[in-house]
């Protein structure tokens, strides 16, 4: 095969829709320089680019732009453990858990993030207070945990001291601190005796970092986009009852100044593959878990008439719906939204939507439909105005006895001409004091 007809075959396999004018261009090919990504090369040089100039027709040059952008999209699984997870997406809230924050003094949750938004925090005493759940004490250094986000300094710590990216302590040798040091070193603290250390420079401002400590049997490891930096052992320490927070170290008294995102807690140790996986995902970040962010509401139906259910979800897309009565999945009721016409009163009862996507389902609230079988509203004279379909015929009963359950008896059939019709008893004045009620009909009058 001759080269003309070679990069016809290339061609035709990677562009379907090429115009007619593009062989023009194909005949001036142009220099690109290509990068290859290399192993990682160390905590100052994470990535190693090898760089070669070689010319490529425009075409596939498109062609192979397309194919790495698609690839860099996927999100990664959030590994099993995870227990809590604050992606800082304009507020606080625990997407993994109940430990839901608060922020303070000025801290926002809607400052462009490394994936979505972040947590930025002011350096002065802007602090995110994720409460005082006893897990976070993580048993006094005796049991296994992981502690990673991604952290962009605006600034380094003043003076020869560190500030907190995420903390528990009350600064009185107490519980720990995970941060900062003056000189972009990444620390892991417990109770201000001993320290697990990166080297300085580690951090630096103005870049997004991905950071994470993890403790197994008593070995802490740190992490710096996705490589470990620096282990050791550590001891037990003294739990404390301050609250989780993050940007602030109590023992040195220095806020951190700058964004945090997708601060996560696991209750076991990360492998070193997982922590690179998550930094490898980038701006993808984890999956977002599913969730049900709007549940289906109860409501009143009327005979003849339509009732809509709605449900919202949060997770990775695609999302399918399934929608139930009572347990029992309604054929083709796959979207948000379920809508019911022509109701009947056998309508009535319990109604969920199961939301599915590749990570798992989630059920919602059952939402009640009650069925009546039109609107009345009663007035001084006897009578009733019945709120209905037009077309539909409604039955009319009375009873003089509401102490009596089977003495409705049936009095008129209406069919309504217009969507709100006044139907009149033309009863004697002399007549005892009559109940009315509105049922489907027609119905047999006595």
């Amino acid at each position: 095969m001759g080269r003309d007809a070679k990069s016809s075959a290339i061609r035709n396999s990677l562009l379907s829709a090429r115009t007619a004018e593009e062989p023009q261009s194909e005949s001036k090919p142009m220099k690109a320089t290509v990068g290859v990504h290399l192993p990682n090369a160390g905590a100052s040089s994470y990535t190693r680019l090898a760089r070669a100039t070689i010319c490529l027709p425009l075409w596939l040059l498109i062609s192979l732009a397309l194919v790495e952008t698609t690839a860099a999209a996927d999100c990664v699984p959030p590994p099993a453990g995870l227990v809590a997870w604050w992606p800082g997406d304009g507020d606080a809230s625990d997407s993994a858990g109940t430990n839901n924050g608060t922020l303070l003094n000025g801290v926002t949750a809607n400052a462009p993030g490394l994936v979505g938004q972040a947590f930025r925090l002011d350096g002065a005493n802007a602090v995110v207070n994720a409460g005082t759940n006893s897990f976070f004490n993580f048993g006094g250094g005796s049991a296994d945990f992981t502690i990673e986000a991604w952290v962009k300094p605006a600034s380094l710590p003043s003076g020869s001291s560190s500030a907190g990216f995420v903390s528990k302590s009350l600064g009185n040798y107490d519980g720990w601190v995970f941060g900062i040091e003056y000189d972009g070193t990444l620390l892991f603290s417990a109770c201000a005796v001993w320290h697990v250390l990166s080297g300085p420079g580690v951090l630096a401002t103005g870049v997004w970092s991905h950071v994470a400590v993890t403790r197994t049997g008593g070995a802490y490891t740190l992490y710096y986009n996705g490589s470990q930096v620096s282990s050791g052992a550590g001891a037990s320490w003294t739990g404390s009852t301050a609250p989780l927070q993050f940007g602030y170290d109590p023992g040195s008294g220095q806020h951190f100044n700058g964004l945090l995102d997708e601060v996560s807690i696991y209750d076991r140790a990360l492998s070193s593959n997982e922590v690179a996986a998550i930094y490898a995902a980038g701006s993808a970040g984890k999956c977002k878990p599913l969730a049900i962010t709007t549940q289906p509401r109860s409501q009143l139906g009327f005979w003849g008439k339509s009732a809509t259910f709605t449900v919202a979800a949060t997770g990775e897309q695609p999302m399918s719906y399934q929608w139930q009565k009572g347990g029992t999945p309604i054929t083709g009721a796959s979207d948000a939204s379920l809508v019911l016409t022509n109701l009947q009163m056998t309508d009535a009862g319990a109604y969920s939507v199961v939301v599915t996507n590749v990570y798992g389902s989630v059920t919602s609230s059952p939402a009640i439909l009650t069925m009546n079988p039109a609107g009345v509203s009663l007035a001084l004279y006897a009578g009733v105005t019945i709120d209905g379909v037009v077309g539909l015929t409604y039955g009319i009963q009375y009873t003089t006895d509401l102490s009596s359950t089977n003495s409705w008896r049936g009095l008129a059939n209406v069919t309504l001409s217009v969507p709100t019709q006044l139907w009149l008893d033309l009863q004697p004045a002399a007549q005892p004091q009559r109940y009315y009620r509105v049922v489907p009909g027609p119905i047999s009058v006595r």
